[in-house]
This record gives structure tokens, C-alpha cells and sequence, in this order.
């Protein structure tokens, strides 16, 4: 059981006064069908990612974190990016990441982001040495810290990346 009790824990809109992330364990699985970049208009290729967060249980997640890696030349175009950190390489040709966070997600509950991409038609989005397309998803305790999760093993997506 988490922090609320029954009543409070069914109750839409109702959240519980205490959380213990240590003790209140999630089970929080990503999906996605890739990201799609359109034909090239003006030399910029341009998509989205539709990223879905599913909250399996058993307990509600309070700060529902992910974080984005794509290859150096993409950059965040439109879309679910408010309360992400800006993508960007930190490091020249490694992957530009991204850090989210989006709130709270009730158990059995699932939350779908756009986040739209472009690139250059020349990078393509094929220009990192060291070239990565995934998402990590956790739920964080106050000071960003990882919370247990009860199937870790699929927190992690490596997505496809489609050019028309």
C-alpha cells in the first residue's frame, strides 16, 4: 500500500499528504512507435515522438521523470517540451538529451507527450559518433533521486526513427 489511504487513493483529484519513494514502489513502463521525420521542406526534416507513460502500480508516481537521447543534430520543434530541460549535445558528437519532468501519474493511469524534432536534412539525424534513440522513464524522490521500480528491466525504450 502507498502513503493514502483507500478513500484518498481511489479519489480523483485527491493525493495522499506523505510520499516515501523509497517505499512506495511504481511499475512505470514507456512505449512508442519511433519517431517519424517528414520529407525534407527547406533543407529541415521535421517529426514527432509520441511517447505514452503508463503507470502500472502499485503506488502513484508524484515526479514522473524521463529523459530523451537522439543524435546530436536533432532539436526539440513544438510540442510537449514545457518542463524539459533544452535538448542539446553536451558534448560535440555524443547524442543531444533531454531531461523531463511532468508531474504526478495515478496508478493505472497513462500519459501521452508529442514531442516534435527537427534536423537537417544533411545531419539527417545521422551525425553522432556515438548515435542513441531512447527514453528512460522513473519516478523521483524530492532531490531527483531514482525510485525503486518493480520491473525495471522496461523502463528503458530504444525507438525506431522512420524518413519518408
Amino acid at each position: 500500500a502507498g502513503p493514502a489511504d483507500a478513500a484518498s487513493a481511489s479519489t480523483p483529484g485527491r493525493r495522499a499528504q506523505s510520499y516515501d519513494p523509497m517505499r512506495d514502489i511504481t511499475d512505470l513502463t514507456p512505449s512508442t512507435r519511433g519517431l517519424r521525420l517528414a520529407k525534407a521542406v527547406d533543407g529541415v526534416r521535421r517529426g514527432a515522438l509520441v511517447l505514452t507513460i503508463r503507470n502500472n502500480g502499485p503506488a502513484p508516481v508524484w515526479r514522473l521523470m524521463f529523459t530523451v537521447e537522439v543524435p546530436e543534430s536533432m532539436a526539440a520543434d513544438g510540442g510537449d517540451w514545457a518542463g524539459c530541460t533544452l535538448l542539446v549535445s553536451r558534448k560535440p558528437g555524443f547524442p543531444a538529451g533531454a531531461k523531463c519532468e511532468k508531474g504526478y501519474l495515478g496508478v493505472g493511469e497513462s500519459r501521452t507527450f508529442r514531442l516534435g524534432m527537427r534536423s537537417s536534412a544533411a545531419a539527417d539525424g545521422a551525425d553522432s559518433r556515438i548515435s542513441r534513440w531512447l527514453t528512460d522513464v522513473w519516478s523521483a524522490g524530492q532531490r531527483d533521486e531514482y525510485c525503486p521500480d518493480a520491473a525495471p528491466e522496461d523502463n528503458r525504450k530504444i525507438f525506431s526513427v522512420y524518413r519518408d
